[in-house]
Parts: C-alpha cells; structure tokens; sequence
C-alpha cells in the first residue's frame, strides 16, 4: 500500500524515437505514518473519514490521478478552465465527495476509459475493482 498517490508521485520516464513511456509511483514515505492528511484532494473518501489505507484506497487514487488527466487537471466538483479555483471551491469538492454526490464523468477520454476511471473512483470500495491487475485488464 502507498496511501499518499497524487499527481506529485507518479513519475514519467521513457518516451523517446521508440522508447516505451514508463510511469513510476514515488514517495512511499506517506505508508508510516499513522495520522492522514485530510486535505488530499486524491485519496478515498472513506480514508478522507478515518478509515485506514487499503488496497481498495489506493486504487480509488489512482482512479482520481486518472480523472485528474482526464478532466483538464481538475478535480471533481471544481470550476473547469478558464476559471481560477479558489480555496473556498477546493473545500465545496471535498464536501461534496464525502457526502456521495456523483462524481461528474471527466471532460476527456473515449466512453470506455470513462467508465473505468469512473468505476475506480466508486464511493463504495466494494463497487471498485478488486484488485490492480483487474483494474489495468480493464485500461
């Protein structure tokens, strides 16, 4: 388990003439401590009430760091741009993630990879994928 993924973490390397793009997940430093900063904007919402980090958890971020790409490197419920977000609109997101409103589908993306990302940043971790090779099976 990681229980601090974020765009900050993942890493890009490769990409040049006919070199194959690798992304890398860093910062494992966030699995010792006990304590869970409230303020990610990435991490699910039952981590965001107390819960411990999980699998399932880290799966939901890394469905939000996918709906991030997607959806104009925004978060859900925030204004798209050209609006400048706002602190007061950051706490209004996080509200409404933790009260279950629906997750609006990201701007980008065929409908398929929706419907995954969409899946992966299910409210309820049983309704997420089951494990990470089923969520890539499913990219």
């Amino acid at each position: 388990m990681h229980g601090d993924i974020k765009p900050r973490n993942v890493f890009v390397g490769g990409g040049n003439f006919n070199e194959q793009v690798t992304y890398k997940l860093g910062d494992f430093g966030m699995a010792q401590f006990s304590a869970v900063d409230n303020t990610n904007d990435f991490m699910a919402p039952e981590v965001l009430c107390g819960a411990e980090v999980s699998p399932e958890s880290d799966l939901y971020s890394v469905g939000m760091v996918l709906y991030w790409a997607l959806n104009e490197r925004r978060i859900p419920f925030v204004p798209l741009p050209p609006t400048a977000v706002e602190a007061s609109d950051l706490a209004i997101a996080r509200e409404q993630r933790l009260r279950g409103d629906p997750l609006p589908e990201p701007l980008h993306g065929s409908q398929a990879l929706k419907n995954v990302v969409m899946r992966a940043c299910a409210d309820d971790p049983a309704q997420r994928y089951a494990s990470v090779e089923e969520f890539r099976a499913a990219l």
